[in-house]
């Protein structure tokens, strides 16, 4: 259970400690007090973290800087290895090493300051000025919408809760890819643990709910435990409800 729901973003891990030697002494007080939070910070998307939210928008931003400018946005929509040419691009100019790409932005320092206050200054617009305020899940949020949701006025009826906070990411364990309005558009619907030496015993999470029937108690009664990680027992060798048999008619 606790694999499934790990949060810690190695991304984060291997790139934050070197983004702040690039900018160590040269940067403004907004991007100062961004970069202390991103010192300070465990490398965990947690939800009511405002380092996750920076960090995950700035590495989008920084994709932008780089690529936005010179390739066709329908050219680039189809660039499915888009995250991981980037974080490439990166590696080599942290190893003083940069290709052509960065060079023509300008530098990695160029590139990185470029993106961070496009980050910065989006961020403030959704998220308000107080970065103290800024939380991942304000961001990151899962809606399981039903097929009959984008319907109207069916909307209303299906799924009106909005969405819910979720921690980790698109480079989590705990699987949970975004759009760029910050809906979780990717992860483990089902997820199931078992002892394999007592099969009679396992530990479901099913997101929303068992049920796509609106009216069911079992529609969306998992989706708070499903984004928590609150996992639900199941017994295996103790069935509950009515016997239905079948006999075919003579």
């Amino acid at each position: 259970q606790t694999l499934q729901m790990d949060q810690v973003n190695l991304q984060a891990k291997e790139f934050v400690p070197q983004f702040l030697e690039v900018f160590k002494g040269s940067s403004g007080k907004q991007e100062e007090e961004a970069l202390r939070i991103l010192k300070k910070w465990n490398h965990i998307d947690s939800v009511d973290e405002a380092a996750p939210l920076i960090f995950n928008v700035w590495m989008k931003k920084i994709g932008d800087v780089l690529l936005k400018e010179e390739i066709p946005e329908e050219t680039l929509n189809l660039f499915n290895g888009r995250r991981s040419a980037v974080d490439e691009l990166l590696r080599r100019g942290l190893d003083g090493k940069p290709g052509p790409w960065i060079v023509d932005g300008g530098g990695l320092e160029q590139v990185l300051a470029k993106s961070l206050q496009q980050t910065l200054t989006e961020l403030e617009e959704t998220q308000g000025k107080d970065m103290a305020d800024w939380e991942w899940g304000n961001y990151h949020q899962v809606r399981f919408n039903h097929p009959l949701s984008s319907v109207t006025p069916l909307n209303y009826l299906f799924n009106s809760g909005g969405g819910v906070p979720i921690g980790g990411s698109s480079v989590t364990v705990q699987a949970a890819a975004f759009l760029d309005d910050g809906t979780v558009n990717h992860g483990g619907s089902w997820r199931f643990v078992i002892d394999l030496a007592d099969m009679n015993q396992g530990y479901h999470l099913v997101g929303p709910g068992q049920s796509g029937n609106v009216k069911s108690e079992w529609y969306d009664d998992q989706l708070d435990d499903w984004a928590e990680g609150t996992y639900h027992k199941t017994v295996m060798n103790e069935p509950k409800g009515d016997k239905l048999t079948l006999k075919p008619s003579k």
